[in-house]
């Protein structure tokens, strides 16, 4: 019965390994609880499982059943297949919302620093509404940062995405967040193996971590310092078998130092959704080839009247910006930087050397380039052989 596998989940003084290892010999927590004594157990494990109390099982459920919480047992059919074959899977998961399909599209975990540049929170928000637009199933953490800016551009597609909290799925931490958990909780679900009214512990995160990659097909750290927890879900997902995808960082920020190492290790560079769901079109041909959508597509400007710039320029120590030959583009993003904006504006169909846009736009070089790769994320230029770069 499910209040057996509750108590066995909440049953102190025995780890997980533990647990999982007694469930290799009895077929069920519910024979486990009915034995009467267990003399080929050594003494400590024995003394646990007499703890027959379950008033603490019965009490979760209960406030389950009050806040519209569901619980699947690991043997459940509807709990993953793919997490349920690591080496630790949850003997109970929590879930608020619509459990999604997990085996049928491209499940992509995207983490990363809670301390994000933005940088950062851009790509994790734009690539994340770019893999669930080609028919992946975002995962994330539900933190602050990357995890937040992931679930908020998957969310914004309308399609199914999932939280997997260090907390119990009716607990809103961070609080920030209680809007995007309700907006998740629609389409997909707050996942969780904590009981409900479980608060935030640190010791939880990390733990927590495992479940988002086992959950995944492949792993995305869009940034990560080198000492950060999604770096901890990247060697999680190696040792399950999974891809490791991350995003390019600017060098030097030490926010992307993580990331980066692992650019250099064994992780697998991209700068779209289309990176990354692409990878998986053999194995769900019924989903990914209707969902993808060129490159191109993902661009947020489009063919419009020309840009209407001050022919002087409020900054001395800029040059003026003069290129009426170019394809006129209007941006439709109000989150485009004014740099962004004038690289744009110096852009055409045709690739022009990345020497000429400094020029032209009076940036200084390092800025023009880190300005380009930003707009690279975002899919509206492209780069070329020999410093060479145009409009999408």
């Amino acid at each position: 019965m499910l209040v057996h596998w509750v108590w066995y989940a909440t049953l102190p003084k025995l780890s997980l390994q533990q647990k999982l290892t007694l469930l290799e010999h009895y077929p069920s927590p519910e024979d486990i609880f009915y034995s009467a004594d267990f003399p080929e157990l050594p003494d400590d494990i024995a003394q646990a499982l007499e703890n027959k109390d379950l008033t603490l099982a019965r009490s979760i459920l209960r406030v389950c059943g009050e806040t519209q919480v569901s619980v699947l047992a690991m043997t459940d059919s509807a709990y993953p297949s793919r997490l349920r074959n690591i080496s630790d899977p949850p003997l109970v998961l929590y879930y608020k919302g619509a459990l999604p399909d997990f085996a049928g599209r491209p499940v992509i975990g995207v983490v990363g620093t809670r301390k994000a540049t933005a940088y950062g929170n851009n790509n994790a928000r734009v690539i994340s509404r770019q893999i669930a637009r080609c028919g992946g199933l975002v995962v994330s953490g539900g933190a602050g940062g990357i995890d937040t800016a992931a679930l908020q551009g998957a969310a914004q597609t309308g399609r199914q995405t999932v939280a997997v909290l260090g907390c119990g799925v009716n607990v809103v931490y961070p609080a920030s967040n209680r809007d995007l958990f309700t907006q998740i909780s629609k389409n997909g679900c707050l996942m969780s193996e904590y009981p409900p009214e479980t608060g935030p512990k640190p010791w939880q995160f990390p733990e927590r971590n495992r479940i988002i990659s086992g959950l995944s097909d492949g792993v995305l750290v869009v940034e990560a310092p080198e000492k950060s927890g999604a770096l901890i879900t990247a060697r999680n997902a190696v040792e399950q078998g999974r891809d490791v995808f991350a995003v390019p960082g600017n060098i030097g920020v030490p926010a992307c130092a993580g990331s980066n190492a692992l650019l250099q290790e064994t992780a697998i560079s991209v700068s779209s959704g289309w990176d990354v769901v692409k990878r998986y079109a053999d194995l769900y041909p019924d989903v990914t080839p209707a969902g993808m959508e060129p490159k191109a597509d993902f661009s947020r400007v489009r063919v419009a009247q020309p840009v209407s710039y001050p022919e002087q320029n409020t900054q001395p120590d800029k040059k003026s910006i003069d290129n009426p030959a170019i394809n006129a583009y209007s941006v439709l993003d109000n989150s485009l930087t004014e740099q962004e904006k004038a690289v744009l504006h110096c852009l055409s169909n045709t690739p022009v050397a990345v020497d000429e846009v400094i020029t032209k736009t009076g940036i200084p070089a390092t800025e023009v380039l880190r300005v380009i790769t930003a707009l690279a994320l975002k899919g509206l230029v492209t780069n070329h052989p020999g410093r060479l770069v145009s409009l999408n």
